[in-house]
C-alpha cells in the first residue's frame, strides 16, 4: 500500500478531478447550512461519498503500476455502492415525504452493502471472482490504464447499484406523473440527471467508454449532484417554506385573486381560473369579470376598506376577505394591490340553516311536550322551563328564575314517606356518582295555595360550557296519586276483610271440630256394641260423613294458616323412598277398586335422607294422588320420585283421566275452584286441595307445573329444593 502512495505528477485530468472534488466539498458545506428539505441527510452523504469516489479515481490516474491501479479501484467500491443507494433514498424522501421514523432497513443496507463489497474486493487475491487474473495494463486515450476483466462478484455488485439507480428512476417518473404541473419540470430534470450517470456506466461496461482512461461514472455522478446542489442554492426548489407557500396558493380549494391598485390582474390560482372563466390574462381588467368585477370595483373605490362582504357564484356562497399588499421597503407602506380570498361557506350556511331548523323543531317539541321540562344550575336555580312546566308550577319563566329548588315558599315535601325533599347538595352528589333519579314523587304548594303532586326524573348535564347542570322532567300526578291512595285504602280494607275471614274460618273450624270429634268418637264406641248389620252400615255412613267433614275443616284451617303466613314447617330428615312406599300403600287399593293400574317409581338416590317437612310433603302427595285417582275412570295413575344426587326432589303424578282445557288449568290453583261446575257435581270436593298444594310448594321455595290435555290426562310436576343430609 505504501508503494501505491508513490504517484506520478498530477496532469490536467487529475487537476480537473481535484477541482471537481473541491467544488463538491464547498457545495456540500453550503447545502448543509441551508434550510431543511426532505432527503437532506441522504443528499449530503451522497455528496461526501462521491467526493471519496472521485479521490480514488484521481489516485488511480496518478498510479503507474497495475497493482496500485487495482488497489485504488478496489478502494472506490464502498463509495460506488453508497452513491446510488443514497441517491435513490434522497429521491424517495423528496418525492413522497420523509417518514416520521426512518425505516431500520435503510441504515442496515447503508452499512451492510459497503462492508460486503469491501470484503469481496479485499479477498479478491484469493478467489479472483471480482477482478480476474486477466486484468492488465493497456493504452487508453493515450494513457497507460488498467484494462479490467470482471468476475461474478463484480456483476453482483453492479446489479445492486443498478437496482437502486432503477428505483431512483422509477421515483423520478412517478413524481413527474403525480406532481402538480408546476413541479413536473423539476422531476423531469431529476429523471434526466439520474439517467446521466446510468448512461455513462452502461457505456463504460458495454463499450469501454472512459474519461482519461478511467470509469466515467464518478465524474457524471459528481456532475449530477452539483446540478442538484445548484438548484437548492439558487432556485429553492427543495425549500420547504417556498414549497408550502406555493402549495397553499395553487392547491387550496378556495379561489384567490391578486389585483394591483388599478384593478388589473396580478395573479390567480387554478380554482379562481376555474370558477371565473372570463378572468383576463395577467394585466387585464378584472372589473369586467362577472360577479367578481363588482367586488373589485368596490375595493378600488374604498381602497380595500371593506369588511363582511359576501358573494354568490353558481349557487355557491363565499365570504370575501381582502388583504392589502404593501411595499416592504416603503416607510409609508404604500399599497401595491390586494389579495382577494373567497372562502367557500356554502356548507356552513346550509349547516347553519339546518341547525336553526333543528333548534326550532326541538323548541316546538319542548313547548308541546306533555311533560314539564326544567333545567337548573348547580345551585338549584331555574334557568329554563317549558310551557308545560310553567302550567304545572303556575308561574312564568321569569317568576321561576327567582325561585330555587329548595325555596321554602314552595313547601316541597317527599310524599312517599312524608320527609323533606333531598337537598340540592345531596342531589348533586347523587348525579356526580352517575345515579339518575327516576320517578321521585314530591308535592309542592302553588302560588294559589293548592298542593300538587308531581313525579320527577332527574339527570345530569355534563357539558362544561352550559349554565344548566341538571335537567328535570315533571309530570303532574295529583289525580292519579289520589286514585292510587283510594285504591291502596281499598286494598287495605280487602286485606282486613280477608284477615277477618281467615280468623272467622279458624275460629269456626275449631268450634265445629270439637263437637264433630265427639260425634266420631261416639260412633266408634257405638260400633263396638252394635252387631246388627243394618245398624253397622248406618254407623259407617255416619263415620264416613264425619271424616269427610273433618277433612274439609282441616283444608279450611290449612288454607287460612297459609294465607296468614302462620303455617309452620317441621324440618327434619326423611327418606323419599319411604314416602313413596307409604303413598303406594295408601292409594293402591282405591285405584285397584276402580280398575286402574297404579305404579310408584323412584330413581336416583331415593334412599338418601333429605331435609324437609315430611308431613307437608305427604299432604301434597295425598292431594295430587287423590285427585289423579278420583278424576281417572280408566287407564293408569303413575307416581315418580326423581332424586338426582345434589339436585332437587322432583315428583311427577301422571294420570289418563279427564284432563283440562287451558282455561280450566289457569284457575285450578284458585281457592274453591274446580275445572267446572259439573266436576263438583260429578266428583265432589271443595276446590281447596290444589290451592293448598301450591301454598305448601311455595312455602318450601319450590315450583309446580301442569301439563294437561282434555280427555287424555294430566301430569303434575313438583320441584322441591330439599337438601340432602350429609
Amino acid at each position: 500500500m505504501m508503494a501505491c502512495l508513490t504517484l506520478s505528477p498530477p496532469d490536467a485530468p487529475v487537476v480537473l478531478t481535484l477541482a471537481i472534488m473541491a467544488g463538491q466539498l464547498a457545495l456540500a458545506r453550503v447545502v448543509r447550512s441551508q434550510p431543511y428539505f426532505f432527503g437532506k441527510e441522504y443528499f449530503i452523504i451522497g455528496m461526501i461519498t462521491s467526493i471519496f469516489w472521485l479521490g480514488t479515481s484521481a489516485m488511480e490516474l496518478m498510479s503507474v503500476m497495475l497493482d496500485c491501479k487495482m488497489f485504488w479501484a478496489k478502494a472506490s467500491w464502498p463509495a460506488i455502492q453508497l452513491v446510488p443507494m443514497t441517491w435513490a433514498m434522497f429521491l424517495a424522501d423528496y418525492a413522497f415525504g420523509e417518514p416520521a421514523r426512518k425505516p431500520g432497513w435503510r441504515r442496515a443496507v447503508l452499512i451492510a452493502a459497503p462492508l460486503l463489497v469491501a470484503l469481496a474486493v479485499v479477498t479478491n487475491g484469493w478467489h479472483q471472482a471480482f477482478y480476474t487474473s486477466d486484468t492488465r495494463l493497456g493504452l487508453a486515450n493515450g494513457r497507460i490504464s488498467a484494462i479490467y476483466t470482471y468476475g461474478v462478484l463484480f456483476y453482483i455488485a453492479c446489479a445492486s447499484s443498478y437496482a437502486f439507480l432503477g428505483a431512483g428512476v422509477m421515483v423520478a417518473i412517478a413524481g413527474a406523473m403525480r406532481a402538480h404541473r408546476r413541479y413536473r419540470a423539476f422531476f423531469l430534470a431529476m429523471l434526466s440527471i439520474t439517467a446521466l450517470p446510468v448512461a455513462g456506466n452502461v457505456a463504460y461496461l458495454a463499450g469501454g467508454f472512459t474519461i482519461y482512461g478511467v470509469d466515467p461514472t464518478p465524474f457524471l455522478f459528481a456532475t449530477s449532484l452539483m446540478i442538484i446542489a445548484w438548484m437548492v442554492l439558487n432556485n429553492q426548489m427543495m425549500d420547504i417554506n417556498a414549497i408550502a407557500k406555493d402549495l397553499l396558493f395553487y392547491n387550496t380549494s378556495d379561489p384567490i385573486v391578486v389585483i394591483d391598485v388599478h384593478g388589473c390582474l396580478a395573479g390567480a390560482n387554478p380554482e379562481a381560473q376555474r370558477m371565473f372563466a372570463d378572468l383576463p390574462p395577467v394585466g387585464g381588467d378584472v372589473t369586467r369579470v362577472r360577479v367578481l368585477g363588482h367586488c373589485v370595483a368596490d375595493v378600488l373605490q374604498r381602497k380595500g376598506a371593506i369588511t363582511g362582504r359576501a358573494m354568490q357564484v353558481d349557487m355557491r356562497h363565499f365570504d370575501l376577505r381582502i388583504t392589502p399588499v404593501e411595499k416592504p421597503l416603503d416607510h409609508a407602506r404604500a399599497r401595491m394591490g390586494w389579495v382577494l380570498s373567497m372562502i367557500d361557506v356554502t356548507e356552513r350556511r346550509y349547516l347553519t340553516a339546518a341547525l336553526l331548523a333543528e333548534r326550532d323543531y326541538l323548541s316546538t317539541l319542548m313547548e308541546t311536550s306533555m311533560s314539564g321540562i326544567v333545567a337548573m344550575d348547580a345551585d338549584g336555580r331555574v334557568v329554563f322551563a317549558n310551557r308545560e312546566a310553567e302550567r304545572i308550577m303556575q308561574a312564568t319563566l321569569p317568576e321561576l328564575r327567582a325561585l330555587s329548588y329548595s325555596d321554602p315558599i314552595l313547601e316541597v315535601v317527599h310524599i312517599d314517606d312524608g320527609t323533606d325533599l333531598i337537598t340540592i347538595d345531596q342531589l348533586n352528589v347523587a348525579l356526580a356518582e352517575g345515579r339518575k333519579i327516576r320517578a321521585h314523587r314530591s308535592s309542592f304548594v302553588r302560588p294559589d295555595g293548592t298542593r300538587r303532586v308531581i313525579s320527577c326524573n332527574v339527570a345530569p348535564l355534563n357539558n362544561p360550557g352550559m349554565e344548566a347542570k341538571i335537567v328535570v322532567s315533571l309530570d303532574d300526578i295529583t289525580e292519579s296519586y289520589a286514585a292510587e291512595e283510594e285504591l291502596r285504602a281499598a286494598v287495605e280494607r280487602a286485606e282486613a276483610a280477608s284477615r277477618a275471614k281467615s280468623r272467622f274460618l279458624a275460629n269456626m273450624g275449631h268450634e265445629i271440630r270439637t263437637p264433630l270429634n265427639g260425634v266420631l268418637g261416639m260412633a266408634d264406641l257405638l260400633d263396638r256394641s252394635v252387631s246388627d248389620p243394618d245398624h253397622r252400615r248406618k254407623l259407617d255412613t255416619i263415620r264416613r260423613s264425619g271424616e269427610m267433614l273433618l277433612n274439609i275443616l282441616n283444608d279450611l284451617l290449612d288454607m287460612s294458616k297459609i294465607e296468614a303466613g302462620k303455617l309452620p314447617l317441621n324440618i327434619e330428615p326423611f327418606r323419599p323412598d319411604a314416602l313413596a312406599a307409604r303413598v303406594e300403600e295408601l292409594h293402591i287399593h282405591r285405584a285397584e277398586a276402580k280398575g286402574l293400574a297404579f305404579d310408584v317409581f323412584t330413581s336416583g338416590a331415593a334412599d338418601r335422607p333429605r331435609l324437609g317437612d315430611q308431613q307437608r310433603v305427604m299432604q301434597i302427595m295425598q292431594n295430587l294422588v287423590s285427585n289423579a285417582v278420583k278424576f281417572t275412570e280408566e287407564g293408569e295413575v303413575s307416581v315418580t320420585f326423581a332424586c338426582p344426587p345434589g339436585g332437587p326432589l322432583v315428583i311427577e303424578v301422571a294420570d289418563t283421566g279427564i284432563g283440562m282445557t287451558g282455561e280450566q288449568a289457569a284457575r285450578i290453583f284458585d281457592e274453591f275452584e274446580q275445572a267446572d261446575g259439573s266436576t263438583t257435581r260429578r266428583f265432589g270436593g271443595t276446590g281447596l286441595g290444589m290451592s293448598i298444594v301450591r301454598g305448601l310448594v311455595e312455602m318450601m321455595e319450590g315450583s309446580i307445573a301442569l301439563d294437561t290435555v282434555p280427555d287424555r290426562g294430566t301430569t303434575v310436576r313438583v320441584v322441591l329444593p330439599l337438601a340432602e343430609v350429609a
